[in-house]
């Protein structure tokens, strides 16, 4: 017999909240059946922009938008959902994007707080923690702007990243080398690694490779301790006053990387300080703090090296003229070649040749006013009308590194008080605003700006003697001449842009030639003490640019 079950109680309707809204007037709902899509309003004139610009979307009809609270994938835009702006698109369509990624950098950088750095572990280790998160909480620049290649050589440098071995191609069956084994004391790569035979024979029936050797550290670096810091003396003086190979790994020949390397070392030292990486180290942080102000003139001085690098000597201006009137010969000079002023002229054409013939011509007397075809031509071009060939005449001649010590404007034009000898007229044309408006830089030597080492990495870039400028040497002197090259201080003619790029402290290595009055008297009433310091200067060659925070490696 089967018992029916019990009935259940019945299910309560859910109603709708009383009374239920009713319908605005002016307002007709659509069934969801009966819409259709009809797109956004987009104005076509700028007059209908303005007219309807009340900064709510509408749809072709008119009616305000609402947008969804839940995101979908699918909201993206389905008129062309497969194509893909190219950079230049990308960077056009943000106005405000900002080429200089410092300066993106800069917003919001006190707020890059992590850590904390335990005080409990050693240095080294929280050195390299805060690298890891310096770089890790922060959006590096396009790799083409070589930003993080330049960290990258930081931390190489700093002993934060290892260097990636290099990869030889070796032979299938080397020959080990048992007498440079036995005296380096160092057990070849291949004595472990050496398969016999029959291995090599089921190697070539799975792989179509040969076995590769060990990984081994780069041959140039091969025995060498890595530069790895180890105690708190290491790191103060890798943070105080280290000074990257920039030169020997030619990062110091690329304008970006000039500009980069400050930024960023910069932004890490001032991490480190905000994060207190070192706050149980109080000689650490005192030398990062004195390396920002270096930081800070480093951001002014390393861009203009390069600058200056490519206006320095000005072949096409005043050195050029020089180089043409004086014919100066850097090599013969070292050689001890004789005084322009007892050089007498040859004749060189060779006799003529007797079976040949030339027709009898008359015999004219030169034009002294015609305009010569030697370097007066160009002289004039450049100088104008000047007497500058015939009141001076190459005097010294040094090779040296030299600091800026002053940069100083034109000269404003001065009333004849006292008739001017011939020279000082020609100095005053080059000097004074009115003519050529040339600028002055004071320089002073600088002694002891490099160690003379015989594997010096400083080499000038007509390959000299990697120590021609360890120290000043006078390539020439004239008899008349008191130059010293160790004391003696000398003004230099440069353009206006050479002179408003250099900075007060830079140094510059290079070949300076002295324009030394023929006669060496002055005028009426001058006296040599107004004259320019060590007299006027030129530079004939540039090799070198040195910031005023240099020091002796």
């Amino acid at each position: 017999m089967a018992i029916a079950p019990a009935p259940g109680p019945e299910p309560r309707l859910r109603r709708a909240p009383a009374p239920f809204p009713s319908i605005p007037a002016g307002v007709e709902i659509l069934p969801f059946a009966e819409f259709k899509e009809c797109g956004i309003r987009m104005p076509v004139r700028a007059s209908e922009a303005d007219q309807h610009d009340d900064g709510v979307e509408r749809d072709a009809h008119g009616i305000p938008t609402i947008p969804l609270r839940a995101k979908h994938d699918t909201d993206v835009s389905k008129t062309i959902p497969n194509k893909k702006r190219t950079p230049r698109e990308w960077a056009a369509s943000r106005p405000n994007f900002r080429k200089e990624w410092w300066l993106d950098w800069a917003e919001g950088e006190d707020l890059r707080n992590h850590g904390p750095y335990s005080a409990e572990q050693i240095p080294v280790d929280r050195l390299h923690q805060a690298a890891s998160d310096f770089q890790k909480y922060r959006k590096f620049p396009p790799y083409a702007t070589k930003v993080q290649y330049m960290w990258d050589q930081f931390r190489i440098f700093a002993g934060l990243l290892g260097t990636t071995p290099i990869w030889h191609n070796v032979s299938e069956n080397p020959k080990p080398n048992d007498d440079e084994d036995d005296e380096d004391g160092v057990a070849s790569d291949f004595d472990d690694e050496q398969p016999s035979p029959s291995q090599n024979h089921s190697q070539r029936s799975h792989t179509r490779f040969a076995p590769r050797a060990r990984p081994r550290a780069p041959y140039a670096h091969f025995g060498q301790r890595p530069t790895i810091v180890h105690s708190n003396d290491e790191v103060k003086a890798l943070l105080d006053g280290a000074r990257a190979e920039k030169e020997a790994r030619g990062l110091a020949w690329e304008d970006r990387h000039l500009i980069n390397a400050p930024h960023l070392l910069r932004f890490f030292i001032h991490y480190l300080l905000r994060n207190a990486v070192f706050v149980t180290e109080p000689a650490i942080e005192q030398s990062l703090r004195a390396c920002l102000p270096l930081i800070e003139q480093a951001l002014l001085e390393l861009p203009r090296t390069a600058t200056i690098g490519r206006m320095l000597p000005d072949t096409d201006g005043f050195t050029g003229v020089c180089r043409e009137l004086f014919d100066l010969d850097a090599d013969g000079m070292k050689e001890g070649i004789e005084e322009l002023r007892d050089l007498k002229l040859e004749d060189d054409d060779p006799e003529p040749d007797p079976s040949s013939f030339t027709v009898p011509t008359a015999t004219t007397e030169s034009d002294a006013w015609a305009p010569s075809a030697g370097p007066s031509a160009s002289l004039f071009a450049k100088l104008g009308p000047t007497a500058f060939p015939l009141t001076h005449e190459p005097g010294a001649v040094e090779r040296s590194v030299r600091r800026v010590v002053e940069v100083l404007p034109p000269k404003t034009k001065r009333g004849m008080s006292y008739p001017m000898c011939a020279a000082t007229a020609v100095e005053d044309s080059f000097l004074e605003d009115e003519g050529l408006g040339m600028w002055r830089v004071v320089l002073d030597p600088w002694l002891g700006w490099s160690v003379p080492t015989p594997s010096s990495s400083i080499s000038n870039a007509k390959g000299d003697d990697d120590d021609a400028y360890a120290e000043p040497k006078l390539l020439r002197s004239p008899t008349t001449s008191q130059h010293a090259p160790t004391l003696s201080r000398i003004t230099l003619l440069v353009d206006g842009a050479v002179a408003r790029t250099l900075v007060a402290g830079m140094g510059m290595g290079g070949t300076w030639v002295q324009l030394a009055r023929q006669g060496g008297a002055n005028g009426v009433g001058e006296d040599e003490e107004e004259d320019d310091e060590g007299g006027l200067w030129y530079c004939d060659d540039l090799n070198m640019v040195l910031p005023s925070f240099w020091v002796a490696a």
